[in-house]
């Protein structure tokens, strides 16, 4: 091989290493940019969830007042009617 081959080659194998770290920059930036992304997206639908469950959280808990309130009010209902049922009868306390 000449001087000038040898030298074509080098200066060959040079751009190829220049070509390739620049697709490598490149494709670094690409996937972080995608990585941004994906993390915003994660965020978003973390709030959401975090927002359903405290949604959730609270349609239990107006389900729980509302049972106990529906309990209580059945439990005096019930004594009342046996007051009723006594006074018919004509029991007393």
């Amino acid at each position: 091989m000449s001087e000038w081959q040898v030298a074509i080659s080098i200066g060959q194998l040079i751009g190829t290493v220049g070509a390739l770290v620049w697709f490598t920059r490149s494709l670094k930036a690409d996937l972080q940019k995608l990585q941004d992304n994906h993390n915003k997206k994660i965020e978003k639908l973390q709030e959401k969830h975090y927002q359903l469950r405290e949604e959730i959280a609270g349609n239990y808990l107006r389900r729980d007042e509302w049972l106990s309130h529906h309990n209580k009010l059945e439990a005096k209902l019930d004594r009342r009617l046996d007051e009723i049922e006594r006074l018919i009868r004509g029991e007393q306390k």
